[in-house]
């Protein structure tokens, strides 16, 4: 049986969404590559769109010198990413380490208001067979047992809610795939837990719920990966 504690995670992206900033592409750049140095050692993207281009592409993105660390800046957003390299484990600690100090430098040099928070974790595990596991983990045997099994599986879940405080969109999805790199076939699961579009306007979030919003959702993603996976099934 596949279990919530085998999965590792690939990628964590954290977002934060502007409607209301000062924005000063030499300013943002030079400040955040100075205090961040030691972070973002690789070279810097810097890109002059015209005044009407769409506000979601971005302007600016950080990176550290292995590929590691990413963090893009666009009008209306800044995501912040680590992505897993080798071998290496994502730990959430280190994430929200590195993620939540350059949220709060960002959002004092430009004078942010952030109405709307999003974090996204993308799990995966190798397995020969993904789509029929993922099938037979999901379904009743009836539905594709006299059937050429599935090679590839997709199921979605999605509610809205409210969580820790917060009126929330809360996704989770779970599919079959493969990895680039060494085309190993694998198990994708990605959890999306963001507040509401509709809710942009109105709200203005600073660090604190920022922060509180980020380690409580990180946190239920975890707890609903095992939920759905359960380590105590044999």
């Amino acid at each position: 049986m596949i279990k919530g504690k085998d999965f590792n995670i690939f990628k964590i992206q954290a977002s934060i969404f502007t409607p209301a900033l000062q924005f000063s592409q030499t300013q943002i750049l030079g400040s955040l590559v100075n205090k961040f140095s030691t972070l973002f050692d690789g070279a810097p993207l810097s890109i002059p769109l015209p005044q009407d281009a769409p506000s979601d592409i971005p302007r600016l993105t950080l990176r550290d010198g292995n590929g590691r660390i990413k963090f893009e800046i666009a009008l209306s957003r800044a995501n912040f990413f680590i992505f897993q390299k080798e071998e290496a484990i994502i730990d959430g600690q280190e994430f929200f380490k590195l993620c939540l100090p350059i949220f709060e430098e960002y959002i004092k040099l430009s004078n942010a208001k952030v109405g709307r928070m999003a974090i996204v974790a993308v799990n995966i595990l190798k397995q020969e067979a993904p789509g029929l596991i993922i099938a037979q983990h999901f379904c009743k045997d009836r539905w594709f047992s006299n059937a050429a099994p599935p090679e590839n599986f997709e199921v979605h879940f999605h509610k809205k809610c409210e969580f820790s405080g917060f009126n929330v969109n809360n996704w989770f999805r779970c599919k079959s795939g493969f990895l680039v790199k060494d085309k190993a076939k694998v198990i994708i699961v990605e959890e999306d837990i963001n507040t509401l579009a509709e809710d942009l306007a109105a709200k203005d979030f600073d660090l604190s719920k920022i922060t509180n919003f980020l380690r409580d959702s990180f946190k239920k993603q975890r707890e609903l990966l095992e939920t759905y996976f359960p380590n105590n099934e044999e």
